[in-house]
């Protein structure tokens, strides 16, 4: 809201309009642009997905949805603070979107859209590739993100740390045709990645899903397995072989599954 008294004079009323304009497209920028790294931020990438996988559906053609997530950040924030890990999240970013940059109008894109880096949230970044001829054509890519995304750090005082990321990868329409069910998909790959080591990527799976789904669901009778009386606590001995001594017991918590598995935890 603002105003101008008459007479009005023309230099005033341009500096006015200019400076509205100014501050209505920064914040555009702000509303579409991850704060820290600059980069598209979760709702341009939610668009851009929406906008490709038309696209491809129109053009039968195939794609993928790629989440970078960074390797134990959590620790480096615990170690160094969250002023080094919000450092260390510009620089992979950097990285990324040169390496990501370079596959503009390749073997990559689309007739209308170019492979596009975006931070996705906290410690994770996408990466959409609107168009490849099979799975083993986004290979070499991925690695080289892998590669890129791989840095070492030092500070005067402390020990140099390395930083690596893993991928997981949707393809489309093979794993989805909705954004939201790639992006979940891709998160879903990711999470395994990264379970399965450092620096390394995983393509989805629907066993991902069928075992994400059964966690769930023994999530859940878990807490009515006490009132089943499904719980016991039990204690296994442990003898020095040399003397036959008993030196210790180990407590064990089983639980009595209804399908009859046995399910363990030990402390």
């Amino acid at each position: 809201m603002d105003f101008l008294s008459k007479p009005v004079d023309p230099s005033e009323l341009g500096l006015r309009i200019r400076n509205t304009l100014a501050a209505n497209a920064y914040r555009d920028f702000l509303g579409h642009h991850d704060g820290l790294t600059g980069l598209p931020n979760k709702v341009r990438y939610r668009k851009a997905a929406a906008e490709v996988l038309v696209q491809a559906a129109a053009n039968g053609v195939e794609g993928a949805f790629l989440h970078i997530g960074v390797d134990a950040l959590g620790r480096i924030n615990d170690a160094l603070g969250r002023v080094v890990g919000d450092q260390l999240l510009q620089r992979i970013a950097k990285r990324l979107a040169s390496c990501v940059q370079t596959e503009a109008h390749g073997e990559l894109s689309s007739d209308q859209h170019n492979p596009t880096l975006y931070r996705f949230d906290g410690d994770e970044f996408a990466v959409i590739v609107p168009y490849m001829e099979g799975i083993h054509s986004a290979a070499a890519f991925i690695n080289r993100l892998l590669e890129e995304a791989t840095i070492s750090f030092h500070r005067s005082g402390a020990p140099e740390v390395f930083v690596t990321c893993s991928i997981g990868v949707s393809v489309f329409p093979a794993d989805g045709k909705d954004a939201d069910v790639l992006m979940r998909n891709a998160g879903l790959a990711l999470r395994h990645a990264k379970q399965a080591g450092p620096h390394r990527y995983e393509f989805f799976s629907p066993q991902f899903n069928e075992q994400a789904l059964s966690r769930l669901d023994l999530g859940a009778e878990l807490r009515h397995a006490i009132g089943r009386d499904e719980i016991e606590l039990v204690y296994e001995p442990r003898v020095e072989l040399g003397t036959g001594k008993l030196v210790a017991a180990q407590a064990t918590v089983r639980w009595k599954h209804g399908s009859g598995r046995v399910i363990r935890a030990t402390n």
